[in-house]
């Protein structure tokens, strides 16, 4: 029998259990954060067992009489997190990898809900949102100036930022899509792989507490931040992927991503604990957003 706390995680807990009356590993998830993303995760896992590579559900409990958090007993998933493995990466490696992630993520975006919106407990739309170009300028008009982001971005770029998206946001109208299941959080840092070089592939997505029904854009512009968008071919290998396993994309689909993805930034700005460096990169991403946006091409 024995434990040990994993790596990754900012806000909850978890925790490998090695016990004696069970052959392979487990883990234990504490949902510090937010105990009412709990049972969401849990339907959302058991949802996806057999459509999704993520982690079997093995219990659940609303909470525990140790710490009082809900807890969940997942089966333990080998594998090496995307994240560790980006240095060093050959051209192969990247390929298999980009389209087993596109696979992963073709899964994920089949599922179809009747609205956006976050999910109740039971996985319907507990509160409905709307995806659209005057959606993204009301919120970032919410983050940066009711919540006071434009103290972390300062008031040139925020003006910048605002007006951009004034311009170039009803972009994202031309994609009327049917509202999907979102990752919401689908970064390298929660993607775990299997296998090795050129037969690497997914073994698990991670982490489903922030999960909504949305849009694709959200997911592949979380993904698509540097430095993967950097790797050679990956982007290429993750549409085929995509694309290959019954996902389907706009034309312009990268620079909606683009768009989309800097909800994030606005919503990092709103935050009071967060830090130098997190400022800064929500600086610099959005401004290379507003000064690189033309650029992208299809």
């Amino acid at each position: 029998m024995g434990f040990q706390m994993t790596t990754g995680g900012l806000a909850n807990t978890n925790i490998r259990l090695e016990l004696a009356k069970h052959a392979t590993p487990i883990l234990l998830r504490l949902f510090v954060r937010d105990a009412a993303q709990a049972q969401k995760e849990c339907r959302l896992l058991e949802l996806l067992q057999d459509t999704v590579p993520v982690p079997r559900v093995l219990y659940f409990s609303p909470q525990n009489h140790i710490s009082g958090h809900p807890l969940l007993l997942l089966d333990w998933v080998e594998g090496q997190i995307f994240e560790d493995r980006l240095e060093g990466c050959s051209i192969k490696d990247i390929g298999a990898i980009a389209n087993s992630i596109g696979e992963s993520l073709a899964a994920i975006h089949s599922y179809k809900f009747e609205s956006c919106g976050f999910f109740g407990e039971d996985l319907s739309i507990a509160t409905p949102i709307t995806i659209c170009g005057a959606g993204l300028l009301e919120y970032a008009n919410e983050c940066l100036i009711t919540k006071g982001g434009i103290s972390i971005l300062g008031p040139q770029i925020t003006k910048d930022v605002l007006f951009f998206l004034e311009q170039e946001g009803s972009l994202v109208d031309e994609w009327q899509i049917e509202p999907c299941l979102t990752h919401s959080d689908f970064s390298p840092s929660n993607i775990l792989l299997d296998g090795a070089d050129s037969n690497s592939h997914v073994a698990a997505v991670l982490d489903w507490e922030f999960a909504f029904s949305g849009s694709p854009l959200f997911d592949f512009g979380n993904l698509l931040r540097d430095p993967v968008s950097k790797l050679p071919g990956f982007t290429q290998a993750l549409t085929e992927g995509y694309c290959h396993s019954g996902g389907r994309l706009h034309p312009e689909w990268k620079r909606m991503s683009l768009l989309v993805d800097l909800t994030a930034w606005f919503e990092f700005t709103t935050r009071k604990d967060i830090g130098s460096d997190l400022a800064e990169d929500a600086h610099c991403v959005i401004r290379a957003t507003i000064e690189q946006f033309g650029q992208v091409h299809p």
